[in-house]
Order: C-alpha cells, then structure tokens, then sequence
C-alpha cells in the first residue's frame, strides 16, 4: 500500500515551471539553430561575393583595367560605395575615380571626383591608416568629419548631398608595403559596420591589394622588356655600322702583309714568312667574325657553309694556332689530352675553328696569369666532343644559360666590359646549326669546362 502514492507521484503532470524551462530550452535551441543557418548562409554569401570580386580584380594583369576593376568593387551592401586611394611610387596619394550603385548620386560623385583629392591631413583614407595599417572606422560626427576632409564648400555640398552615414577604412598592404587604402562608405539608413563587415572589407581589400601587386610587377617587367630590347637594337644598329666599317682596314692589311710577303720592299727571312702566315689566319678569322656579326644583326643566325668530316684533334689544333702567342702573354699553361687520334666529327671546318677560338680565347681572358687550359676530345656512340677547361675564376650556377644569350658578359658574378657578349651566343647558334651543341660546367672560383658537342662519324662510315 505505501508503493501507490510513490507511484502516482512519479506519473503526476509537469508543473508550470518545468514547462517554462522546457518550453525556452526548445525556443533557445530553435534560435541557436536559425542562427547557425544564418551564419553559414552569410559566410556562403560572403565566400561567392569575394570569389566575384577576385574575378573582376584579377582579370587583367594591365594596370589601368585593375585599377579600373578595384575601384567598381564595393561591399554587398545596398547603398555602399568605396573611395579608393593609391600610393604611387612617388609617395603621393592618388584617388581612383568613385562609382555609386545609384545614378543620381553617381551624378554628385562624378562632379565630386573633378576637384576632391586627397591631403595629407585627412582623417580617412591612407592618411588614418599609414602609421598602423589597420582598420579605421568612423560611426560618429560624420559631418564634423566630411566638413575637414572636403576642402571647399562646394565638395562639402555634394558629400552632404551623398547621404554618408559612416566610413570604414581599410588598409590595401602587399608583403608589408602600403599600396593603398579602401573607404566604404555606407548610407544613413545602413547601421555602422558589424565585426562581419569589417572581416569581409578586410578581406576584399587583400584581394584588392594582391591584383594591383600583380598589375604592378607585370608593368614593371614589360617595361623593363621594352628597356632592354631598344637597347639590343641599339646594340644592333652599332654592330651593323661597325661590321661594315672594320672590312676596309682588314682589307688593306692582308693587302699588305701580301706584299712583304711577296718581297716586293725587301727579303723576308723565313721566319717572317711563318710570321706572315700567321697574321693571314688571323686576318681571315678576324674577316669571317665581322661577317658573322653582320649576318647576326641581319638574320639572327650566322651561316654553316658545308658540313664535311673533320678530324677531333686536328680542329683543336688549328684553334689553338690562333692564340698560342696570347697564351704566351700570360704565361699560361697549355695541355692536349690525346686519346684515339683518329676522332672525326661532321662540321663546317671554319665554323668548328671559329667556335673553338672563341673558347679558347674566354679561357684565356678569364684565366689567371700562371694558370692552366686544357683540351680533350672524345666519343661516345654518336657525338664527338671537345672539352676546353680552365682554371679560371669560374661562372655562378645561376649564370650558365645566360651566358649564351645575346649580349651577355659574366665574369663569375658581375658584366665585363670586354667585348659585346655575342661570341657565346653565335657560337652556341653555329653548334646548333650543325646539328651539335654548346654547354658549359662551372662553378665559382673553380673554373669552367666548355664542350662542343658535334655528331661522330664512325669508323665504318668513314671507310
């Protein structure tokens, strides 16, 4: 009997409290929920507007359509415009022109945009953020503000005329560097701007920020491009002039070493004689390097006459016939490595001479006095190849393709101003032309190998 009462108060109704608290335990988690669903239908929003806006920002890499796209772009808020503002390279402030959703008052902004321009003493814009780069918002005494930022009483008018209800600066920053500033400007009807906003203007003006450090470099490296291919015309028009200028007294200067040769003013010893040889093979070299720079500006690659077996060695030798005496100068010492003497490669014999000099003399012109050249040639199953190494002072790991290109000079680290960087250049466009190649080891301070890579006739072939 004493079990029933027990009983029949655990099966008593709920009382009115107990159905209040669960009755707002329900209400509460309903609105936590609608909460939620709004929060992720914002941060969705939000997520496609940016990703909009990065389109447009990030369209074009030429400066003035980004600056374009970056000044239309504003916060997805009715009402809301923005006053973008630069920092040009010069350190002055630049303003963008400004664009109302609302066509009247794009009307005021475009009367606006003719005589307001930014001062050094604004309270919006770069001037309230260059010390901290962060955000500056302004909710109140708007128009205390508007009357010191607009510099005549006209601008005032159409600021007034605008309906400003508050302004939300943000920093445009690009690795540290101010590039700017963004100023959205929401109407009187809009609350001041929730932490939301300000994380969305924020992010915006990233994106904003990012698209003109893109345009800007791109600017930079097409400018810098045109700067350096007047300066290879240039170069250009000079060697063309000089070519057909350097003929003339390479001319008379075979014509008279012709003449001593033919002893027309006196006997010539022998010696004199080799002597003479000497500065023909020279004088010829000299001639077809003048040639060459003219077809060079003319066409771009130098010609290969007739592609004939040619023996490995002998071509080193004939090479080093040419600079023997400016090795001599230097007191360097020079080593043949021989290896098969029957080596023989297909090329042009004057092209293969005139590619081997060039590197012979670099070696020679890079090489310390007392130091050490050396050449080999050998095969593998296709391809001859003849080494000229030095011990000179070496080309940096970053510089060993840029030494082909036209007009380069590198002695390591630093341009040289010996000669007009183009003997790596159509030397490496004559290999090529011969169906071989033109490649380099080096390093700093340890000395270069260049190698001339050229088909290989084999033996069967030759017989």
């Amino acid at each position: 009997m004493s079990s029933e009462p027990s009983r029949d108060r655990r099966k008593a109704p709920a009382t009115p409290s107990l159905q209040r608290e669960i009755t707002e335990r329900l209400l509460l988690s309903a609105l936590d929920e609608a909460d939620a669903v709004e929060r992720a239908e914002t941060s969705l929003a939000h997520s496609e507007f940016l990703a909009r806006a990065a389109g447009l920002v990030g369209m074009s890499l030429n400066s003035s359509v980004t600056r374009d796209a970056v000044a239309a772009v504003s916060l997805p808020i009715l009402g809301t415009w923005s006053i973008v503002d630069l920092v040009e390279a010069d350190g002055s402030i630049s303003r963008l022109p400004m664009i109302h959703p609302e066509p009247l008052k794009q009307a005021l902004l475009r009367e606006l945009g003719q005589n307001w321009t930014p001062q050094d003493d604004d309270p919006f814009g770069v001037p309230a953020i260059r010390q901290e780069l962060t955000p500056h918002l302004i909710a109140d005494d708007v128009d205390v503000v508007l009357e010191r930022a607009a510099h005549s009483p006209l601008n005032l008018e159409l600021l007034r005329g605008l309906g400003i209800g508050s302004l939300l600066t943000i920093p445009m920053v690009s690795s540290g560097r101010l590039l700017g500033a963004v100023t959205f400007v929401s109407d009187k009807s809009h609350q001041p701007y929730s932490p939301d906003e300000v994380r969305l203007a924020q992010d915006l003006a990233n994106r904003n920020a990012e698209a003109l450090e893109h345009a800007r470099l791109y600017t930079e490296a097409m400018l810098l491009r045109e700067q350096a291919e007047l300066a290879t015309l240039n170069k250009l028009r000079f060697l063309a002039n000089i070519s057909h200028d350097l003929r003339t007294p390479l001319n008379s200067i075979i014509g008279y070493v012709e003449l001593i040769g033919e002893e027309i003013h006196g006997p010539v010893t022998p010696a004199q004689q080799d002597d003479l040889a000497r500065i023909r093979l020279n004088q010829a070299h000299l001639m077809e390097l003048v040639n060459d720079l003219l077809a060079f500006v003319q066409a771009g690659t130098p010609r290969v006459n007739q592609i004939v077996p040619l023996n490995g060695h002998e071509a080193i030798a004939r090479a080093v016939a040419l600079i023997d005496n400016s090795m001599s100068r230097k007191s360097l010492h020079y080593v043949h490595e021989a290896t098969d003497p029957d080596i023989v490669a297909l090329g042009d014999q004057e092209r293969v001479s005139q590619i081997l000099v060039n590197l012979l003399a670099n070696a020679v012109k890079f090489t310390a006095r007392g130091g050490e050249i050396t050449t080999t040639c050998v095969v593998d199953a296709d391809h001859v190849f003849m080494h000229v190494r030095d011990t000179g002072i070496g080309i940096d790991a970053d510089k060993l393709e840029e030494i082909f290109e036209p007009f380069v000079q590198v002695d390591g680290a630093h341009p040289v101003g010996d000669g007009v960087g183009l003997g790596l250049a159509i030397s490496r466009d004559l290999a090529r032309s011969m169906h071989g190649d033109l490649t380099v080891e080096s390093a700093r301070g340890r000395g270069s190998c260049f190698t001339l890579v050229l088909p290989r006739v084999k033996a069967s072939s030759q017989a």
